[in-house]
């Protein structure tokens, strides 16, 4: 029986999906709020006391930077202060916002872009569900593909010579790796080379390792390497699972 490698993969896709959900859950919930808070809320001007830089990391483990802005202003005579719910780069200390406050209580206060972060919530969400559904579909059309040259095409044995780490696409915090290979027509002795689908196991020791690619008699462009069954035929012979990140 062929084990199945790519569980990191879909590890990703669950991820993916729920974060996606998340972000638009969040996203809709803030703007029934903020709508039902401006049915009532009144306008003042605020004046910006300070603007705290702070830093703290995404989900990639990235450094980001971000600020607190607290404002202070007057409602029938009284002075309130507060920690704002936004921050733009127009901001500066000692400079003036424009606040939205509930009359029953003054003290609750929006700022006029809260609606801004609630659509980029929302956008953050929908990106995340698109890039999913494109995963999804690159699995399902790699799946089909595979089975129609497996069907209609020819298997070589090939060899892998280089794993190359994908630096430009990073999921929870991982890059992909993905194997170069080297065939040779046993006929003609001809060199041929091919590269596998993205897989998140790290493989950089599986160098000198075979891998079976079926490639279309007519058009060896279309081609698929069989990079799963290369790993779970080279642990099996080492004996060593290797999780190494």
């Amino acid at each position: 029986m062929k084990k199945s490698t790519n569980v990191g993969s879909w590890i990703a896709i669950v991820i993916l999906s729920i974060a996606a959900g998340i972000f638009i859950a969040i996203g809709v919930s803030l703007l029934v709020n903020y709508n039902k808070f401006m049915e009532t809320a009144e306008k003042t001007s605020a004046r910006i006391t300070e603007i705290e830089t702070y830093y703290t990391k995404d989900s990639d483990g990235d450094r980001v930077k971000k600020h607190r802005v607290y404002v202070e202003y007057t409602v029938d005579g009284e002075r309130y202060e507060t920690l704002l719910d936004s921050y733009d780069f127009t901001m500066k200390e000692g400079g003036y916002v424009d606040i939205y406050y509930n009359p029953a209580d003054p003290g609750d206060v929006m700022s006029g872009s809260g609606q801004v972060v609630c659509y980029i919530m929302m956008g953050v969400g929908a990106v995340m569900l698109v890039v999913d559904i494109i995963i999804i579909s690159g699995f399902i059309a790699s799946s089909r593909k595979r089975k129609r040259l497996e069907t209609d095409g020819t298997a070589y044995t090939g060899t892998i010579i280089d794993i190359r780490v994908i630096t430009n696409i990073k999921v929870n915090g991982r890059h992909p790796y993905r194997a170069d290979c080297e065939v040779i027509d046993p006929i003609t002795q001809e060199r041929y080379l091919f590269s596998s689908q993205n897989v998140y196991k790290d493989i950089r020791n599986m160098v000198g390792a075979s891998v079976v690619v079926y490639v279309d008699n007519n058009d060896p462009s279309n081609h698929f390497v069989d990079i799963d069954r290369a790993i779970a035929d080279f642990y099996a012979n080492t004996g060593v699972a290797d999780y190494r990140r």
